[in-house]
C-alpha cells in the first residue's frame, strides 16, 4: 500500500448556504485535511464579542456522505478540530478575528480521520471510495452576521475570501478483496433543564472507540457543569469518573494528552490503541452515557462518539 496527499478543492464563503464539494472517487480515504481562512471587515463599531469557538463557529457543521445515503461523518467544524487536538499530539491553526474596527485575518484548520490516528495497526479503518457512486463533503456555512463576532446595534460586518482549503490522504495499491471496517462520527444533544442526573442514550450495534464531550454555560465551555460522569449497559458499569482533574490526570500520563480545551472531555475506551479493546455495543440491548449536571445558565451537553463500523461476514 502506498499513499498521495493532493489539493482537491476549495469552497467559497457564501453566508447561511450549504455547499457539497465532489471529492474524488479513485482510491482509499485515510485522511482529509482542512483549512478555513478569511478576512473579517468590521465598520463603524467594534464587536462586543467573539462568537464561541470563533473563528470554527463559522462552519455550523460537517457532513461526509457516500453514495448519496451512507452519513460517515456529521459533526459541527470545532469538534472536528479537538478531535484533531487530542489525536495528532498538537493542535491546529486556530487565529480568531479582532474585534476593533479594522480588517481582521482569521485562520482555522481542522482533520477529518478515516484512519485511525491512535491505533497501532498500519491499518485498522479506511473509507473506500473506489467504485462509489458518489463522495461528498457538506459545508454548511453561518452567516455573516452570527458566525465569528456579535455586533453591537451599529457594527457593520463582511467577510472577504472566506474560504475552506481541502486536501486528502489516500491510500492505492490496496488489496480490492480487503473490506476495511468504517471509522464513524457524528453529534448527539444532552437538553438540560436544571442540576440533576441526566442519560443519553447511545446506540448500540458497532464498536466504540471513544467519546468527546462538550459542556458550554451561559454562552461559554465551562468546567463547572459537569461533575460525573457514567458509561454503562444496564447494571454493568464501564466507565465512571466523580473528579474532573483525576481524568484529565489519566489521559494525560496513560495517553500521552498534556492537555484538553476548557469545556471538553475525552473518553477513551483503547488504552494501547488495539481494535480489540474498543466498547462493543454489537450485543448490548442499550448503552448510556450518565451526567451529574450542575444547571448553570442556558447549560448544554454535546457528544461526539467515535464508533468503528465492523463489516458483516
Amino acid at each position: 500500500m502506498k499513499t498521495i496527499e493532493r489539493s482537491v478543492g476549495d469552497i467559497a464563503f457564501i453566508s447561511g448556504q450549504k455547499f457539497y464539494l465532489e471529492l474524488p472517487k479513485d482510491y482509499w480515504y485515510r485522511q482529509l485535511f482542512l483549512y478555513l481562512s478569511g478576512n473579517l471587515v468590521i465598520g463603524t463599531a467594534a464587536a462586543t464579542a467573539l462568537k464561541l469557538e470563533s473563528p470554527l463557529s463559522l462552519i455550523k457543521n460537517i457532513d461526509l456522505v457516500l453514495n448519496g445515503k451512507d452519513v460517515i461523518k456529521s459533526m459541527p467544524f470545532n469538534a472536528f478540530y479537538q478531535w484533531a487536538k487530542v489525536r495528532h499530539g498538537t493542535a491546529p491553526t486556530l487565529t480568531a478575528p479582532g474585534l476593533t474596527v479594522a480588517t481582521h485575518p482569521f485562520a482555522a484548520g481542522a482533520v477529518i480521520d478515516l484512519g485511525l490516528a491512535d491505533g497501532t495497526s498500519k491499518v485498522d479503518t479506511m473509507l473506500k471510495a473506489k467504485g462509489a457512486s458518489t463522495l461528498q463533503l457538506g459545508i454548511d456555512w453561518e452567516t455573516t452576521t452570527a458566525g465569528l463576532v456579535t455586533p453591537d446595534a451599529t457594527t457593520t460586518l463582511a467577510i472577504t475570501s472566506g474560504n475552506l482549503h481541502v486536501c486528502t490522504n489516500e491510500a492505492y495499491n490496496v488489496d480490492d478483496k480487503i473490506v476495511f471496517p468504517v471509522n464513524r462520527e457524528y453529534s448527539l444533544s444532552m437538553p438540560l433543564s436544571a442540576s440533576g442526573i441526566y442519560q443519553l442514550k447511545l446506540p448500540t450495534g458497532n464498536l466504540f472507540w471513544g467519546l468527546l464531550i462538550k459542556a458550554v454555560d451561559n454562552g461559554a465551555l465551562s468546567n463547572a457543569v459537569i461533575n460525573k460522569i457514567t458509561i454503562k449497559s444496564g447494571t454493568e458499569v464501564f466507565r465512571y469518573y466523580s473528579s474532573q482533574a483525576a481524568l484529565r490526570e489519566i489521559l494525560k500520563n496513560d495517553r500521552g494528552i498534556e492537555s484538553l480545551s476548557t469545556g471538553y472531555y475525552l473518553i477513551h475506551f483503547t488504552r494501547d490503541g488495539l481494535m480489540s479493546e474498543a466498547l462493543d455495543a454489537r450485543l448490548m440491548s442499550d448503552l448510556t452515557v450518565e451526567f451529574d449536571v450542575v444547571f448553570g445558565t442556558a447549560s448544554k451537553i454535546e457528544v461526539y462518539p467515535q464508533e468503528i463500523v465492523v463489516p458483516r461476514k
